[in-house]
């Protein structure tokens, strides 16, 4: 906490508020109020706050970024309420509304700021949300020891945080991994989020973790890897895999039962329908979040999921051929940058490919968070705008005058 504290005192107002907005994000279970069937939750009001300030700040100078953001959003909607004459509209149409309008609201409130100070911004709001997360797990230590001795299928019965699931909430813990550095404090995250993904027996949460730790100590570092280190980190892992052993965590059994256990014949029972759900729709699909209604269309099967725990086939579905086509042009634009270009310097980038190598087995898609990296990643590549935010031009616009505040720039 004292780390968590020092870090706080260095950021600015601006970081502040997009360490906040960033921290509600994580926190998805928290409902202000529902409107029409839709929670209307913290970042939810946060990232309009954000957003109604970089445009008084910016005004000429605000923008959607390029036109292949606005047509996403133009073919998002437009799709979906085509497609609503067959299938209806799923309130996950309303989640990709406001992953645009979180994209728009981080992209413009956050103009100008360096890597590093993303990094600051990241890495304190981790760190606060893995310690509130490890509080949980302390105060409901007999639901997860209980979970751990007797083992089974799924994960703990415990609230969690990051929407429904805990299986979720280890995998974004995970996630996060990649902005932290080789030092005690990122040693100590890494291992820590590793821990709550065995503890929630979430292989996607080891999987990602795993990606985090390899692209922190081999991949990011600048300096070289010797063999002793080499042997060192490769004793850690057997290490952390014999005391999982020995301690009886449910994990190893889960990635032996791949295949057989509850959730992976869950997925396999939906995916075997998917190529009768696009011969039906193969062009524009059913619209944003109805492949499980398609599904059960096709099947006849009353599937209980809320999404078929697979992106790319969600999106082959949802916006058929057209828009599955688009969204690998975008994903092969972002490893381009990342090997050619970035040279595998930009951890927003190691974020997004995560993410997607993550959403082969679950996320349903229009993530706020995951609108909030991608924004970040769009600042800082290579097509940053040059118009860099002012908040000071917030009060200069209300005033009417200038009285000769800077605005921030990159050093």
């Amino acid at each position: 906490m004292r780390v968590l504290r020092k870090i706080s005192f260095c950021m600015t107002a601006r970081e502040t508020a997009l360490s906040a907005l960033l921290i509600s994000a994580c926190f998805q279970n928290v409902v202000i109020f529902s409107l029409g069937g839709a929670a209307i939750k913290p970042f939810h009001v946060i990232a309009l706050i954000l957003l109604v300030l970089s445009i008084v700040a910016l005004r000429a100078s605000w923008s959607l970024f390029n036109r292949w953001f606005l047509i996403s959003v133009l073919y998002v909607i437009g799709i979906s309420l085509i497609d609503s004459m067959r299938f209806g509209i799923n309130v996950v149409l309303f989640n990709y509304a406001f992953f645009f309008v979180m994209i728009a609201s981080v992209m413009n409130y956050g103009r100008g700021l360096p890597m590093d100070r993303w990094g600051v911004i990241v890495r304190s709001s981790a760190l606060f949300v893995i310690a509130v997360v490890a509080i949980k797990i302390v105060l409901y230590g007999d639901a997860v020891m209980g979970f751990v001795s007797y083992g089974g299928n799924g994960h703990p019965s415990i609230p969690s945080f990051f929407s429904d699931s805990v299986n979720l909430e280890a995998s974004w813990l995970a996630l996060f991994g990649v902005f932290f550095n080789r030092d005690r404090v990122g040693l100590l995250y890494l291992i820590g989020s590793l821990s709550i993904s065995a503890l929630y027996a979430s292989r996607v949460g080891i999987i990602l973790s795993l990606l985090s730790i390899a692209y922190v100590l081999f991949v990011k570092s600048k300096d070289r890897i010797g063999v002793s280190k080499l042997v060192g980190i490769a004793v850690l892992i057997a290490g952390l895999i014999a005391v999982a052993q020995i301690a009886g965590l449910p994990i190893m059994d889960r990635f032996l039962a791949i295949g057989e256990d509850k959730g992976s014949t869950g997925r396999m029972d939906m995916w075997q329908y998917a190529l009768s759900a696009f011969i039906d729709a193969p062009l524009f699909g059913n619209g944003a979040g109805n492949a499980v209604v398609h599904l059960k269309m096709v099947s006849g099967t009353p599937f209980s999921e809320g999404n078929i725990h697979n992106y790319p086939l969600q999106v082959l579905l949802d916006f058929g051929f057209i828009g599955f086509v688009f969204f690998y042009c975008v994903n092969l634009k972002c490893l381009w940058l990342f090997f050619r270009k970035e040279r595998f310097s930009n951890p927003f980038a190691a974020y997004i490919l995560c993410w997607v190598v993550g959403s082969l087995f679950q996320f349903r898609g229009a993530d706020a968070l995951l609108a909030f990296f991608i924004a970040g990643y769009l600042l800082t590549t290579t097509m940053e705008p040059k118009a860099r935010f002012c908040w000071q031009q917030i009060f200069v616009r209300i005033a009417g005058t200038n009285i000769g505040w800077k605005c921030f720039s990159k050093a």
